[in-house]
């Protein structure tokens, strides 16, 4: 007999309602994507539910880079687009990343066939075909990935001062509070290199 588990998550989506999913554990984490979500392609057809206006997010990320896409708990991971209403009015002229302003205008850039920029995994469930994933120990990593290298980053979203890297795993970043063996990782970037 084979056992599954779940992990519940709870999310406050762009419309302000609460969401929350068991979480997929089948969602395999690589350099070409999440699962079914791969970058450069089209967001799968899984990804597409009837909430999807009310997954959209806009912000800015890093150096005041704008970013938007959509947040999902099954599996957790947020998918940035390329190209959406957001992200090109943001790089003509300064404006507040209203969620809200933009969220059905980027859905149709979805049904359009907006690209994946990147995916971001935010809790435990997906992980890399050697077992890691969110919650595992930046020596989990090392064992995993002989090869790793960690290095101090400046923080992006919080708790993610450093950041680790396999060269098998290119376009992969594993990022921790700390460059410590004990830390864990709490979030994974996956991004064209």
């Amino acid at each position: 007999m084979r056992w599954g588990w779940a992990l519940v998550v709870s999310v406050v989506s762009a419309t302000g309602a609460a969401m929350e999913a068991p979480v997929k554990s089948g969602w395999e984490i690589s350099g070409k994507g999440v699962g079914e979500a791969r970058l450069g392609e089209a967001v799968p057809k899984s990804l597409r539910p009837a909430d999807l206006r009310a997954r959209y997010f806009a912000r800015y990320f890093a150096d005041f880079q704008p970013e938007e896409g959509f947040r999902f708990q099954d599996p957790p991971i947020e998918v940035a687009i390329a190209d959406g209403p957001f992200t090109r009015k943001a790089e003509s002229e300064p404006i507040e990343p209203d969620a809200a302003a933009f969220a059905a205008a980027a859905v149709k850039a979805v049904e359009a066939g907006a690209k994946v920029r990147s995916i971001r995994v935010l809790g435990e469930g997906p992980k890399t075909a050697a077992g890691v994933g969110v919650g595992s120990t930046l020596a989990e990593l090392r064992a995993a990935h002989p090869d790793a290298k960690a290095r101090r980053v400046p923080p992006t979203l919080g708790r993610d001062e450093c950041v680790a890297m396999a060269p098998a795993l290119d376009g992969v970043y594993f990022h921790l509070a700390a460059c410590k063996d004990d830390e864990r990782v709490v979030r994974i970037d996956v991004r064209a290199p």
